[in-house]
């Protein structure tokens, strides 16, 4: 396993702490995150494909999308469809560089951004599908203003996928995630 993210000075706190172990790991994230036997982007794929239709969830927003990991799960298995749009937005920029020259243009958009920051940068109801994978957990301090700007950019009848793990605990303590 590659070293693990290293832990950052106490002087930082929120966002440049989350900015400074992410931009850090952002190169070995996903091969890390599967030594572990961590699950999230598939099973969270697996949620959103028992109950969306494809063929409605033509505008996609990945909120604190990374590496573009669920992207490539949703590609995968075939639930883009030619004519769909993925948009998705982080705090660290390493981390969407690797989205980027990864995804093969699998994105349309990419934006650094904080979920912290309100408003995000999308028109009200502009997506079919909002998904969120382990991002819940740095939202702490403002949980009102998150699921406000989510609400916000849904459109009326859009699916909301949004899946809480601490994998930061979980890397830092080697432990084994199970998710439901």
């Amino acid at each position: 396993m590659a070293a693990r993210p290293t832990l950052v000075p106490s002087a930082l706190s929120g966002d440049d702490v989350n900015k400074a172990t992410y931009s850090a790991w952002c190169s070995t994230y996903e091969r890390d995150c599967l030594e572990i036997g961590w699950s999230g982007p598939g099973r969270t794929v697996e949620s959103i494909r028992s109950f969306c239709s494809a063929a409605r969830c033509l505008r996609v927003l990945d909120v604190g999308c990374g590496t573009g990991w669920i992207g490539k799960e949703l590609q995968e298995c075939g639930f883009l469809q030619s004519q769909s749009r993925m948009c998705g937005f982080d705090l660290c920029q390493e981390m969407l560089d690797e989205a980027h020259n990864h995804r093969n243009g699998l994105y349309a958009e990419l934006v650094a951004h904080s979920v912290l920051q309100a408003p995000w940068p999308y028109e009200s109801g502009s997506f079919d599908l909002v998904l969120s994978n382990g991002v819940l957990r740095y939202t702490d301090s403002e949980p009102g203003l998150v699921i406000g700007e989510i609400d916000r950019i849904a459109a009326s009848d859009a699916h909301i996928v949004l899946q809480v793990t601490n994998i930061l605990q979980v890397v830092q303590k080697g432990l084994h995630v199970h998710t439901c």
